[in-house]
């Protein structure tokens, strides 16, 4: 039971190091579309 305990924080830590990355990364993708979008036309 305390290996499992121990294990769940970890687990949870990745999920929202991953989450954070994605919501990160998301808004810099749109800016670069509207950047090489706006420059393109």
């Amino acid at each position: 039971m305390r290996e499992l305990t121990a294990r769940e924080p970890a687990q949870r830590s990745d999920r929202v190091a991953r989450v954070s990355r994605v919501s990160l990364f998301a808004p810099l993708r749109r800016l670069r579309r509207s950047l090489f979008g706006g420059s393109k036309h």
